[in-house]
């Protein structure tokens, strides 16, 4: 969100979601929160496509009128086709990877590849060869920028590097919106892909409220996680005391002995107290159905009416 937001944290779901990521913070591959340690595989049985398309279907039904028009710049990206192919197993269309990142309707879509250094983590920096995503569009204060690249392990992974919602003409809940059609995208696309060229999570770096953004309070509560002990050695201490005022549920604080990360925090009620703490962090939105993050978001779209 813009900085002038921070300050009405109570009210900020029904002014925007516009989030969090600075453009080119550096850092280094794998080291994103205790779910991206080990991926076990996402299923293909017919039970889990059935789920699958559930979970796709409750996320957006109408993705025409989402996805609809790019205006798609893609004279650089013709030229990656060897790498589209490494990572895709086939050269998708600049429509297809726009709507991978949630582009709006009539956004304009500038793709290309190469090398890039991008931020993922707090330490140090890391080189990778990747497909940069570049979308324009009213509802955005400054372009959205996604970048996909390959770990060391050869997972694929989706890369939020910057994303400023323009407060003064997007509609409620643009930021929820733009990461649950990508996630419809990605899903849809996992489901009809073969595992090798499966893109396992969405990254980020989400910057708190001292850095004038509180992505850090908003990601968290769509889905995107990190182990409290990765944030800060002693967040997880400063939480267990905060929950004993008043405020807080008896169930939460019970909870809280159970808690060692984001998603564990805001499943067990805890997303107020987030707000009185968070901190910066890096985290992933893990695209496999059985873990947390796409039943957190899910769960927040419903809670909150957000139409999609």
């Amino acid at each position: 969100m813009s900085s002038d937001e921070v300050a009405n944290q109570n009210d900020e779901d029904k002014n925007e979601e516009g989030v969090s990521d600075q453009d080119t913070v550096e850092s280094v591959v794998n080291e994103a929160g205790h779910q991206t340690a080990e991926h076990a595989d996402i299923s293909t049985s017919p039970k889990q496509q059935a789920a699958d398309e559930q979970l796709i279907d409750r996320l957006g039904a109408e993705e025409e009128s989402w996805e609809a028009d790019y205006q798609c710049y893609d004279e650089e990206y013709g030229g990656c086709d060897a790498l589209s192919h490494d990572f895709f197993g086939r050269q998708l269309s600049c429509t297809e990877i726009g709507a991978l990142v949630g582009a709006p309707a009539d956004a304009q879509v500038r793709v290309r590849c190469g090398t890039r250094y991008i931020g993922l983590s707090p330490s140090s920096v890391t080189k990778v060869n990747g497909i940069t995503i570049v979308v324009t569009h009213r509802f955005y204060q400054v372009a959205q920028k996604r970048v996909i690249f390959k770990e060391g392990n050869g997972a694929l992974v989706l890369f939020n590097e910057i994303f400023v919602v323009n407060k003064d003409v997007a509609p409620a809940y643009t930021g929820t919106r733009v990461l649950a059609h990508s996630v419809q995208a990605l899903l849809r696309y996992n489901q009809n892909t073969g595992a090798k060229h499966r893109i396992r999570r969405i990254r980020t770096h989400a910057f708190s409220a001292s850095d004038a953004y509180n992505g850090a309070y908003t990601w968290a509560r769509l889905g995107f996680n990190s182990d409290l002990e990765r944030i800060s050695s002693s967040l997880r201490e400063k939480l267990l005391k905060e929950v004993q005022a008043t405020e807080y549920s008896d169930e939460l604080r019970q909870a809280m002995g159970r808690v060692e990360n984001l998603n564990d925090l805001i499943l067990a009620g805890g997303a107020e107290l987030w707000r009185k703490n968070y901190e910066e962090f890096w985290g992933d939105f893990d695209l496999n159905p059985n873990l947390d993050s796409i039943s957190i978001l899910f769960s927040y779209i419903e809670k909150n009416g957000v139409e999609l």
